[in-house]
């Protein structure tokens, strides 16, 4: 289950980067490569949103189908190490969902924003 969450964690700091990286090439007058770059952080975004909702209900619905799963994760031994390493499981996914939910935003954004300029720049072209 680590190696998921961090998997987890560089996705939604890579989706940050880009979002703002849109937003930057925004301000560049690079509309089509901005409008580009913030769709794609946008909708990777959205999954690992999606992702870490998932994850977090599957663990507060269904505890007697994932507790075996869980109990093979987690450390052998005390109880309360278990609960500790559960909690630090549970703020892992929070916090991946934390970084993606800004991504998405500044990636939205970025996209309509970039659609606008898009548009009228075709606009006046024609």
């Amino acid at each position: 289950m680590i190696w998921f969450l961090h998997v987890l964690f560089i996705t939604a700091c890579a989706t940050l980067a880009a979002a703002v990286a849109g937003i930057v090439l925004l301000f560049l007058q690079r509309p089509s490569i901005a409008g580009r770059v913030a769709k794609r952080a946008t909708l990777i975004a959205m999954v690992v949103l999606g992702v870490a909702i998932a994850e977090l209900q599957v663990l507060w619905t269904a505890p007697g189908i994932v507790a075996p799963l869980l109990l093979r994760a987690l450390p052998p031994g005390d109880p309360s190490v278990r609960a500790r390493a559960l909690a630090e499981g549970i703020s892992d996914i929070m916090n991946c969902a934390a970084l993606a939910m800004p991504a998405a935003v500044l990636g939205g954004i970025g996209w309509i924003a970039a659609c606008g300029r898009l548009k009228r720049y075709s606009g006046a072209a024609k």
